[in-house]
């Protein structure tokens, strides 16, 4: 069992690219294994004949206002620590080198497993922005995806079928460059 934490800032599009990508994965599925387990919202899929744990985080970056937010963050914090592959889901129209995404990219770049997913690159209309981050982290798998019209799926697909197939993955022997 492989469990994939889906993290990011708070309406990056993390939780509509859980749905979306589970449906995707399994179209014949109409009714998706969703389960939750320690408070957090699991979507259960199969690549390449095994099966993976699609955790839908919640973001970690907003103030600390209520007890039982705080206590899902720390949720969030753990199963990252436990996860096996990291997606980071980053909002193309709302991304700085500052703040919680430069933290989860710094931890991430740690892990053999992690990528980042460019979402709603639909709405955006320059590619100045992986330009920058594949300059800055150059050994990062990044994707650009729209994760409401699902673009891009298949190229996730495929990284996550490698990263599952591989003990570690990098981009420069990924796609050769």
């Amino acid at each position: 069992m492989v469990r994939c934490i889906v993290i990011g800032k708070d309406k990056s599009g993390k939780t509509i690219f859980c749905k979306n990508f589970s449906k995707f994965i399994n179209p014949k599925n109409k009714k998706n294994e969703i389960f939750t387990q320690k408070g957090l919202t699991n979507y259960k899929i199969s690549i390449k004949s095994e099966k993976i744990y699609l955790i839908d985080s919640v973001s970690i970056d907003s103030g600390i206002d209520k007890w039982e937010r705080r206590r899902e963050r720390t949720k969030t914090l753990y199963a990252l620590i436990d996860a096996n592959i990291i997606i980071h889901i980053i909002d193309a129209t709302d991304f700085s080198f500052k703040g919680i995404d430069k933290y989860i990219i710094d931890y991430g770049i740690t892990k053999d497993k992690y990528l980042i997913l460019l979402n709603k690159t639909d709405k955006i209309h320059d590619n100045n922005l992986m330009k920058e981050i594949i300059r800055t982290y150059p050994k990062i798998n990044i994707f650009n995806i729209s994760a409401k019209k699902r673009i891009g799926f298949n190229n996730v697909k495929t990284c996550l079928r490698h990263m599952i197939s591989c003990d570690k993955i990098h981009r420069k022997n990924y796609f050769g460059w």
